[in-house]
């Protein structure tokens, strides 16, 4: 059974690269985008995917603020939430510990970067805490 993604963000040229990287492992995941938190709060109303990753910086909500949403949703508490911004730092990363999150990777530069941390993501589940290329 393919494993369901849901990417948040803004950004085109992120998403493609998000979709080709996830191309790569030969149709095992799927992926569904939303261009906003706000889309993704109204998309999560009836999707339950088994991870979720956004951008920290959205128009209006960021990926912070999403993220508390998610999680006092009981039905998306429990899946795993990466946040991924430019230049990932250690207290971005506590944040969203704190908020219940997974952990923070650094916005992805190049498909093959992205593949083998989405790799690393699929089999662990968990990401160290940080992620850098």
């Amino acid at each position: 059974m393919k494993k369901h993604i849901f990417l948040v963000d803004n950004d085109d040229s992120t998403i493609k690269m998000f979709s080709s990287a996830l191309n790569e492992f030969g149709g095992l995941y799927k992926c569904t985008c939303a261009g906003s938190a706000r889309h993704a709060v109204s998309m999560l109303q009836y999707l339950t995917p088994d991870f979720i990753i956004t951008s920290n910086r959205q128009p209006e909500v960021n990926g912070l603020q999403l993220l508390e949403e998610i999680k006092k949703v009981s039905r998306l508490a429990a899946i795993p939430f990466y946040l991924y911004e430019e230049g990932t730092n250690p207290e971005l990363h506590k944040k969203v510990v704190a908020l219940g999150g997974n952990g923070c990777i650094e916005k992805p530069q190049s498909i093959p970067w992205l593949r083998q941390v989405l790799q690393r993501l699929f089999k662990q589940l968990t990401l160290p805490k940080r992620m850098f290329r």
